[in-house]
């Protein structure tokens, strides 16, 4: 076993099995993604940049409208407002409130990132899309990363 300073000064280091293998260094030191990161394509928004308003309150389209038999998994959102307010990420159809997704309330200058553990999915009819609603006049900006079926 290697002797001596090195990148794990002051830890123990444990022989599970084999002692021929430095399992301090080469489990706890060296610890990596085996899968290259995610291997689906996500799309970011509409058009590919984050969502900007100053005014949220009658609610920012997110995503276009889905067609039918789309599914939309979201993967990532990240989220920064100058004002306290509550964000509510919603399934609608038009300008119409829909289903709430995601609700937040954020204080005034939030960033903050939501990246759930699997997906969020939204399985929505023809038509509807994903919006934010804002409860408050601020700057607001969300960056939506989401992937789909189509």
């Amino acid at each position: 076993m290697p002797t001596g300073p090195g990148p794990m000064d002051g830890c123990q280091r444990v022989v599970l099995a084999d002692p021929e293998i430095d399992y301090a260094t080469n489990i706890i030191g060296n610890v990596s993604s085996l899968d290259a990161g995610p291997a689906w394509a996500v799309q970011n928004g509409i058009g590919g940049a984050a969502i900007e308003s100053g005014d949220a309150t009658a609610g920012l389209n997110l995503t276009s409208e889905i067609v039918a038999e789309q599914v939309i998994y979201i993967t990532d959102i990240i989220i920064s407002s100058d004002t306290e307010m509550k964000i509510t990420i919603q399934e609608a159809t038009n300008d119409v409130a829909g289903t709430n997704i995601i609700v937040l309330y954020v204080p005034a200058n939030f960033v903050g990132q939501i990246t759930p553990r699997s997906f969020i999915q939204v399985t929505g009819a023809a038509g509807k899309k994903v919006r934010a609603v804002a409860s408050a006049a601020g700057n607001i900006s969300i960056t939506f990363l989401y992937k789909t079926n189509i």
